[in-house]
């Protein structure tokens, strides 16, 4: 076996150092754990701070830099925080309130440590130049290898030589390539360094070797112990206390008596392990992890017991051999790991469901990418989101089967889940691996412009209307506070529910719904949900005197009684408990011990068919809303999570101040439909139930609540208990409710609804004991509220007084004025005004009896001329008395016009007028006077429009007055009163104005029914004009078709409608026919082998045109 000496200046190959300390103590490794046989083990080389990451925030010294010129160097540092930093990541405790200068100070401490107990430090002198000695190695020579009583190995090598390698990082936390070495380099001969010979190693390199009589002992590679080698004196009084290496070998100082002191050498020292109780003391642990103002050492005051100090059977247990644990960093990696998958699994269902699809479009987008070089792996960080951001934007929509939509992209939402996916990857990336936050960031402000922008390009596709070719533009109201639902759709939707055939679907959809709008939670979420986490509660009214019955649980807030019974989520519950113990036999079926809290924990309140312990399907709960929505006629994008979604919108009609949002009150009160002002007290609780119909319902719950009540440990099941008693009443009272509007649902299939007497009772007793009660209450109006209606109206009246006393007084004057001022003295008599008044009366005569002679002859003439065409003979001779006042009350016809509504007379937008304006003094016509004050005739066709079908017509000559007279409304005696425009006129006037509406639906079924009612009309008034016959003549033809040939009934109106329609587009097609021939024959005549276009059928004029002329 070959030996190396072990002098300083005999070379050591490190390989067989390596194999010497392996094959005694075990492989080396970074975890400090004992090697076995109680053997000493050497703590493996830590990787200084210049193998990490984050090498610029250490602050580590240069190669041959002096602590003085390191602390120099330090002082250009003006910050703290890159200080502070460097020490937390070299693990220095150092306090909060620490400076610059204790900062600097800890840093240098801890790269040189040998040399804080020296008064100062020299730099080597620079050796004279020589040749280039090779250099020494980790791998290469080393000048000796001792170990001495401490466990700590000292090497010597000249200075010059060394150059140590890089250790490389093996499975995170060992070390390979390197040894624990103390590495001293000596500058020249001395006593300890006597002249070596060189050697030739076996790979063909020279190595050094001492001369015979100066080896030291060998150091086999075989051996089992180094303990024993000696160890030169200078060696054994090096500190001992364990320090971290840098990535600059420090100095050791000049030390008088050392056999070394001369050689001003850089040492590398590890320190061996420090075997004592210390270190595993409660103090020491206080010591590690104090925390500045949290007071750790009371703990110490504190009795330790016997807990912990003895095994099994009593005796103290030695320490086992076992298997060395994993490094320290994986072990912290796998914490992290474990942490972050735990709070992802955590979410609630449809959480996790919308991340395994994130994974997967990311997958998708890293497989693609790193395809085509753009990113070299999948961590997530600003690159690959900018990418992943762009790559989504640009992608188009997919199926649910995943199945790309043409012409289509993203939208905004599914841009933003996305994204929130992605950094959820990353939080996960970030676990396994925390320099990934200074290495590779995720996010910037680059990239959160980019997502921002991408959503809002996605936005202004989607308000603007550029969506694929195969769909259609959202509605513009549509995800805005302006997208409503109406209580009739919300009602119907309840009944698509309670239609269902199957009972159990029928109770779960209906129990989904009702709880879902007294919570706002998730559909989804409610399958969480389990029996044993409802347990009955009282809640304070926030007026903090009225006390509600509710029922509280984990997952929502609290249930209470709504102001409809049929969306009362307790009867929901009440019908739920009577299903499941009467119907299903639950009981018997778990075998439920009610002492056992276990043997019913796990039961699911929405449960699948087979199990009551598996969660109803989300997929399933899914189909149940659509096809609620879909019996309703009801269109949303929002299945299970609608509910939620509307009870933000509630928050205004509530009256709810948008500061009191985030308050749990109001929002409990108004999902049951009452304000917080309001008193809390549903009428239809106070309907009495007969005593005989509890007992229908669950006869064991008595028994089984005396059972566990005031047992220990069982008071959830008492009160489980409690609640479904005191529910008994809620199942028929919501029960009855439904009752009146849905009475064949299968709701009613329970056993308590199949007893004829509750059917009875439903039908006859509850509705009239609901509307006693309604109409014993009266309206709920506050009495305040009345008073200072009442206030605020007299003081109105009050202040208007004087106004209108002042209006009465100036009339009065003018009045008195004008006729007292023919007798003022100082006026006298007019002779201007008299000439006048006679020119006025005379000047309406067509002759007259003498000219007149004055000099304003001429003038007069002219004046007289001008007023004949508007005056006539009798007005002449019956002058009027004078203008009628306005309190002056006006003639009642006999026949009133029926005018259209208010708002038709005025245009759209402006101010409406509280009366109708004047049409004409005593009658008025409806083209000169009606029509042309009508702004809107949009608004006519309710009520001036047919207002039957064509069969409730009797005869052929109520559709003509209809059309040409207009519609006649007579009193039950059959005296007219009331009188319609002819719908010919109107059509005439407005054309097609007067029968549109902005609603396409509405404006659809007027045409159509206008088009079917003109038929006949249109057929009269063309074969009168165009034949020249009478109405009768055209009316006894038309009788005459509807006539059949057996004598029997004639035929509908419909029937003549339709034959009138295709002999109209008989006549047409046969006129068109005759044109194109006609043209055709004077071509040929004409000897033109031209051909001329068809004739085209005349267009009508557009409405823009129509409504110019």
């Amino acid at each position: 076996m070959s030996t190396v000496a072990a002098s300083p200046s005999v070379p050591i190959d490190p390989v067989l150092l390596w194999q010497a300390r392996s094959a005694g103590l075990g492989s080396l490794s970074s975890n400090g754990a004992r090697p076995p046989n109680g053997a000493r083990r050497l703590p493996s080389l830590v990787l200084p701070p210049s193998a990490h990451a984050a090498d610029a925030s250490n602050y580590p010294p240069e190669c041959d830099e002096t602590r003085a010129e390191y602390e120099e160097r330090l002082t250009h540092v003006s910050r703290k925080a890159p200080l502070r930093e460097a020490c937390l990541h070299l693990s220095i405790k150092i306090p909060n309130s620490a400076n610059l200068e204790r900062l600097r100070e800890e840093l240098a401490d801890h790269w040189f440590p040998l040399a804080t107990a020296a008064p100062s430090v020299t730099r080597p002198a620079r050796q004279p130049a020589r040749s280039k000695a090779p250099a020494v190695t980790a791998h290469d020579v080393l000048k000796s290898a001792i170990a001495p009583d401490n466990g700590a190995i000292h090497v010597a090598v000249p200075l010059g030589q060394l150059a140590p390698s890089r250790p490389t990082v093996q499975n995170r936390g060992e070390i390979r390539g390197g040894v624990p070495l103390v590495i001293q380099s000596t500058s020249g001969p001395s006593s300890l360094a006597p002249p070596a010979r060189r050697l030739v190693s076996t790979n063909g390199q020279s190595r050094t070797s001492p001369a015979p009589s100066q080896l030291q002992p060998q150091i086999e590679a075989g051996s089992s112990s180094l303990a024993a080698m000696p160890t030169p004196a200078a060696l054994r009084h090096l500190p001992a206390p364990p320090v971290l290496l840098p990535s600059a070998i420090p100095r050791t100082p000049d030390r008088s008596g050392d056999p070394g002191a001369g050689f001003n050498s850089p040492v590398l020292y590890i320190p061996p392990i420090q075997e004592g109780d210390d270190d595993d003391t409660d103090a020491a642990l206080l010591r590690q992890y104090d925390a500045e103002g949290a007071n750790t050492y009371e703990m110490l005051s504190y009795e330790d017991g016997d807990e912990g100090d003895e095994g099994e059977n009593g005796s103290d247990e030695e320490d086992a051999d076992v298997d060395d644990p994993p490094d320290r960093a994986t072990l912290l990696s796998n914490v992290r790991v474990a942490a972050v998958k735990r709070v992802e699994n955590n979410r609630r269902a449809g959480g996790q469901k919308t991340q395994r699809a994130m994974r997967r479009a990311w997958r998708e987008f890293v497989d693609k990418a790193i395809t085509a070089s753009k990113i070299p792996d999948e961590i997530v960080d600003e690159i690959s989101l900018l990418l992943f951001i762009e790559f989504s934007a640009e992608r188009p929509k997919r199926t649910r089967k995943g199945e790309d939509i043409p012409g289509t992209q993203v939208g905004a939402s599914q841009l933003k889940k996305l994204f929130f996916g992605a950094l959820r990857i990353r939080k996960e990336q970030d676990a396994l691996d925390p320099s990934l936050a200074h290495i590779r960031p995720a996010t910037s402000v680059i990239v959160y412009d980019s997502i921002k922008c991408r959503m809002d390009e996605a936005l202004e596709r989607e308000r603007s209307g550029l969506v694929g070719p195969d769909e259609d533009a959202p509605d513009i109201r549509a995800n805005t506070f302006l997208s409503e639902v109406t209580e009739e759709q919300l009602k119907s939707i309840g009944l698509g529910f309670l239609s269902h055939r199957q009972l159990r679907l029928c109770l779960w959809g209906h129990l989904a719904w009702t709880a879902q709008h007294a919570s706002g939670n998730r559909g989804d979420d409610f399958r969480a949900l389990k029996l044993a986490e409802l347990q009955p509660h009282t809640m304070l009214h926030p007026d903090k005197r009225t006390s509600i019955y509710s029922v509280i649980n984990p997952v929502y807030s609290v249930f209470i009684s709504n102001l409809k019974p049929e969306m009362c989520p307790l009867g929901a519950f009440a019908f739920y408990f009577h299903y499941i113990y009467d119907e299903k036999n639950i009981i018997e079926t778990m075998k439920i011990d009610w002492t056992l809290n276990k043997s019913w924990r796990a039961i699911r309140l929405l449960h699948g068919p087979k199990s009551p312990t598996t969660p109803f399907n989300e997929q399933n709960l899914y189909n149940l809303y659509c096809k609620s929505y879909n019996s309703a006629g009801f269109k949303s994008r929002l299945k299970a999570h609608l509910p939620r979604h509307l009870l933000g919108y509630k928050q205004e009609a509530l009256g709810v101040d948008p500061l009191e949002t985030s308050k749990l009150g109001w929002a409990i009160l108004g999902a049951a439909g009452y304000q917080v002002d309001e008193p809390y007290d549903p009428i239809w609780r106070h309907v009495r139930v007969p005593e005989a119909f509890l007992q229908l319902i669950c006869p064991m719950a008595e028994e089984i609540y005396a059972s566990v009540a005031g047992k220990e440990n069982l008071s959830g099941a008492a009160n489980h208990w409690l609640m479904v008693m005191e529910l008994w009443e809620y199942l028929f009272q919501c029960g009855a409710a439904i009752w009146q509007i849905h009475p064949d649902s299968a709701l009613f299939r329970l056993p308590a609804f199949q007893v004829q007497d509750v059917r009875n009772w439903m039908s006859n007793g509850y509705p009239p004991a609901l509307s006693v009660l309604q109409a014993a209450v009266g309206s709920p109006v506050d009495l305040q509220r009345i008073q200072h209606a009442a206030t605020v109206a007299s003081l109105q009246e009050m202040r208007d007084m004087p106004g209108r006393q002042n209006i009465l007084i100036r009339q009065l004057n003018d009045t008195v004025n004008r006729r007292t001022a023919v007798f003022t003295p100082a006026r006298g008599f007019s002779a201007s005004a008299y000439h006048q008044n006679a020119l006025l009366a005379t000047a309406t005569n067509d002759d007259y009896s003498h000219p007149l002679d004055n000099h304003r002859q001429d003038k007069l003439q002219v004046f007289a001329a001008s007023l004949r065409p508007h005056l006539s003979p009798s007005t002449s001779r019956n002058p009027p008395s004078g203008p009628h006042t306005p309190e002056t009350p006006r003639l009642v016809a006999q026949v009133e016009l029926v005018l259209p509504p208010l708002a038709a007379f005025y245009e759209n937008g402006r101010v409406t007028g509280i009366i109708h304006p004047i049409l004409g003094m005593r009658s008025a016509r409806w083209l000169e006077h009606v029509f042309p004050e009508i702004k809107q005739p949009q608004l006519c066709w309710d009520v001036w429009g047919p207002s039957k079908t064509l069969d409730q017509f009797t005869d052929l000559q109520e559709i003509w007055n209809l059309y040409a007279v207009g519609e006649q409304m007579s009193t039950e005696d059959g005296s007219q009163t009331r009188t319609k425009p002819p719908l010919k006129l109107m059509e005439q006037y407005f054309h097609h104005r007067w029968r549109t509406s902005s609603n396409k639906t509405e404006r659809d079924k007027c045409g159509k029914a206008w088009s079917r009612f003109r038929e006949i009309p249109d057929w009269i008034d063309l074969e009168t004009t165009t034949r020249f016959v009478s109405l009768d003549t055209v009316m006894a033809e038309l009788e005459a078709m509807r006539a059949r040939d057996d004598g029997s009934e004639p035929r509908g109106l419909n029937w003549l409608c339709n034959e009138l329609a295709e002999r109209r587009k008989a006549a047409a097609i046969a006129g068109r026919q005759s044109v194109a021939s006609t043209g055709t024959d004077m071509e040929n005549g004409s000897g033109n082998s031209k051909k001329r276009a068809a004739a085209v059928a005349p267009r009508r004029p557009s409405a823009v045109k129509r409504a110019k002329t």
